[in-house]
């Protein structure tokens, strides 16, 4: 007997240690409930990861909210308190209003939420960012700087009649907007974005959201980044609904561009529609990349290594406009690498391609374009010519130009301005009155010129909602355990050690 009770006091003494020497890395999830009139930022300072602070939903929080730095290693939810009203995976509207609590910017130049560079590990879910009354002026509704860092299911917007120059600031690591309506972010007098990012160096995921920006829709570049030689990369842009409102028209809200680029590399852009832009700040082209030295900082910025790939670009008077390099000092390296597949564009009432000033390896193949003007317009601005142009598998309407135009359209205007380029395989609508045999003559054999000819079957329609993936399986980790756990493993510890006494 004497030795059972010895035994059994030596394995609990061993299991008292090693639950001590646990306890610093044992993880006790809670729930914080934030409640109308509660302060939100006390919340915030208080939670620890793996805890959730759950807002009231149709709660009013007028303020400038930080996201804080924490020790260890996790994630913080901040979410509605009527989530499950808002189905995951499934883009939210303004309809949805009425489960999502409401985080308003008191004005004064300060955004509604903030992440600084040491922030890191939060999910904001369900939550509706916007401006306290049509007068509060913010420059950035919510700007975040910090790493893993997720807005999903959120309805950010500015209001119809008032000035807010952007609705999202992504300058930081592996962030994340998703499942998101972001609307009425414009601005007088200033260029405006739904989502730009300049400073940070990726990844950024844009998916599945509808996105209104008045200049440009979606940016990254724009600024010169602080950080020397940083280049915003490794961007995905799936599923998105880039919309201007034909209601913008005449009101001075400087409409630009759908999706620009200035400075990043590694971009996918897929499964998107684009909708709606007119000549009133620039020349109303959906789609411009271009390598900007912007404010004469970054001679490195460029936009390369760019795909696109099954997009709808519709309803705009410029399909594409690629601009090698520009900018103050010294030009930055040229785009390069730049390929589209299987997109369309449609009713577009300018000219449909435009490649400047020495881009390079910008390919098309099995894209669909209908312009009123011109195919393809180039020139080899800052003494470059623009290399490595393939064009193939392709149907073009040819409305009042071509490949170029006038004498030198076709194979001459290739060679002049895209020397070496690949034209193959291709079919041209004509639209123009002159003769398929006159247009065929100044294009590659394989060219083939009709007057009816079968439009590509329009793609299926594109994704709405997106599913969100499923996150990748971890091992299990003392930081991510439930509250029970620890109870769990000493009931069970117990079990065996009672199993032991005779």
């Amino acid at each position: 007997m004497y030795y059972t009770i010895f035994y059994v006091r030596y394995i609990m003494r061993k299991t008292l240690l090693i639950l001590l020497c646990l306890l610093p890395f044992t993880s006790f999830a809670s729930t914080i409930p934030v409640h109308s009139g509660d302060n939100l930022q006390a919340a915030l300072n208080k939670a620890q990861y793996g805890d959730e602070i759950v807002l009231d939903a149709g709660a009013s929080f007028t303020g400038s909210f930080e996201l804080k730095e924490k020790n260890g290693s996790g994630t913080i939810t901040v979410r509605s308190s009527a989530e499950d009203k808002l189905p995951e995976g499934k883009r939210v509207s303004p309809s949805d209003s009425e489960w999502m609590p409401k985080i308003k910017s008191p004005g004064k130049n300060l955004p509604t939420l903030t992440a600084t560079p040491g922030v890191a590990g939060y999910k904001i879910i369900g939550i509706e960012f916007t401006k306290a009354s049509p007068e509060t002026f913010t420059t950035n509704l919510i700007s975040l700087e910090g790493k893993d860092i997720t807005l999903d299911r959120v309805y950010a917007h500015g209001d119809p009649t008032s000035n807010l120059r952007r609705c999202i600031a992504l300058n930081g690591a592996n962030l994340s907007v998703t499942n998101s309506y972001i609307a009425d972010c414009h601005e007088h007098g200033a260029d405006s974005q739904a989502i730009a990012g300049w400073n940070g160096p990726g990844p950024f995921l844009i998916e599945n959201n509808y996105l209104e920006g008045a200049s440009e829709n979606v940016l990254f570049g724009g600024a010169d980044p602080s950080i020397p030689n940083l280049i915003p990369s490794d961007i995905t842009i799936r599923g998105n609904y880039f919309f201007k409102p034909l209601s913008w028209k005449g009101k001075g809200w400087d409409v630009k561009n759908l999706l620009e680029t200035k400075n990043a590399q590694r971009v996918l852009v897929e499964n998107n529609v684009f909708e709606n832009s007119w000549v009133e700040g620039q020349t109303g082209t959906a789609i411009l990349i271009k390598s900007a030295n912007q404010g004469g900082n970054c001679p490195w910025c460029q936009s390369k290594d760019i795909t696109f790939k099954n997009n709808v670009i519709k309803n705009v008077v410029e399909g594409l406009r690629i601009n090698g390099a520009e900018g103050q000092g010294q030009l930055p390296p040229k785009v390069t690498n730049v390929k589209f597949s299987g997109d369309r564009f449609e009713n577009i009432s300018g000219k449909l391609f435009q490649i400047f000033n020495g881009a390079s390896n910008i390919t098309f193949e099995n894209v669909y374009g209908d312009a009123e003007d011109a195919i393809l317009f180039g020139d080899a601005g800052n003494n470059s010519t623009n290399s490595g142009l393939v064009i193939r598998n392709s149907t073009f309407t040819r409305g009042k130009y071509g490949v170029g135009a006038g004498s030198e359209e076709g194979s001459e205007y290739l060679n002049k301005w895209f020397p070496s380029a690949v034209f193959e395989n291709n079919t041209l609508v004509n639209k123009s009155g002159i003769s398929n045999d006159k247009i065929k003559s100044k294009y590659p054999a394989n060219t083939k010129i009709d007057n009816q000819v079968e439009t590509p079957s329009k793609l299926p329609n594109l994704p709405t909602e997106t599913p969100t993936p499923s996150p990748t399986p971890s091992l299990p980790s003392f930081s991510n355990q439930s509250p029970t756990w620890l109870q769990s493993y000493i009931d069970e510890l117990t079990t065996w050690v009672k199993s032991k006494i005779p």
